[in-house]
Formats: structure tokens, sequence, C-alpha cells
């Protein structure tokens, strides 16, 4: 019998660390404070975030991590990638504990790919930080984004994290 915790799935070294140096290059600068309707800033986070352009590269890489996670859980039957979303946190920036699905945007299954491990704090959380999980630059995390799955980013207590997420559906 598995617990939730076995769905959370860790792809090591889905890209190389070159790839995700350039994608920080690339789009880092370009994050910002995450805003809402009204230009009223979340309070249940505080980090930076800019939307990536799809690529090819990055599909094929998400693609790959998806076969990876279908070899342990077959039946996982999502098909299609949503927006890329760089996510930057500065020192003492979070992400209070949240799902990623939501009745506007229903969410399959979340992929985050970790782009540097230079910095202190910033780990994953998951089920009221029953489980802590810190990854390697390059390495990949998968699992559902339903309400099963409530997972947080603590804060960074040194250096700057950055994230690339994003998100398969039907």
């Amino acid at each position: 019998m598995r617990g939730l915790e076995d769905f959370i799935v860790t792809v090591p070294g889905l890209i190389s660390p070159i790839v995700c140096a350039e994608i920080v290059k690339e789009w880092g600068w370009q994050a910002k404070r995450a805003l809402v309707e009204g230009n009223k800033l979340h309070d249940d986070r505080n980090c930076d975030q800019v939307i990536v352009e799809p690529s090819t590269a990055l599909d094929a890489a998400c693609f790959k991590g998806l076969k990876v996670y279908r070899k342990v859980f077959p039946d996982c039957r999502v098909r299609k990638i949503t927006n890329y979303v760089l996510v930057k946190y500065r020192e003492g920036q979070f992400y209070k504990q949240h799902v990623d699905s939501f009745p506007d945007k229903p969410r399959l299954l979340t992929i985050s790919i970790a782009l540097n491990d230079d910095f202190e704090g910033g780990e994953w959380a998951w089920f009221d930080r029953g489980v802590t999980k810190r990854f390697k630059c390059g390495d990949a995390v998968l699992f559902p984004s339903n309400f099963m799955f409530p997972h947080e980013i603590l804060p960074v207590t040194k250096g700057t994290r950055y994230a690339l997420i994003t998100w398969f559906t039907e």
C-alpha cells in the first residue's frame, strides 16, 4: 500500500546545470513580485515570478520527467503542459502552504525543476511540514496538484533560489 509521500517523485538531473544557468540568465532578471487583480499583492507568497516562453527543449525535459512518473504510476493520464513560470525567492521570501489546482486552473500534476542550489533555506515542505525536501540544481520533483498535496516553500535564509514550474492537465 502506498502512502501520500510515495506520490512525490524526484527525477535527479532532469536538466543539466548549464541549461539551468542559461534559464536563470535569460529570465531571472525579469522576475517581479506576483500580483493579483487590481495590483493587490498576494499575502500567501512574497516571491518574484515571470512567465517563461515555452520551448521544445523545456517540453521535452518535462515529458521525460513525466515518463519517469508514469513508470511508478502508469494510470497518470495527463497530456498537456500549461505555462512555464520561473520563480525567484530572495532572502526572506517564501510561499505559504497551498495547492496548485483551482476551479479556474484545473491542474493535475505539478513539476518543478531546481535551477540552482547555492542558497540556504527554501526547502519544499508538504503536509504541514511533515515532509521536507531539498533538491540539487537540475533535479525535478513531480506530485499531484490536488487538495491532497498541500505544500509550501520555506523562507530562503541566504542567497537566491530559482525554480521553473509547470503543470500538466488532461
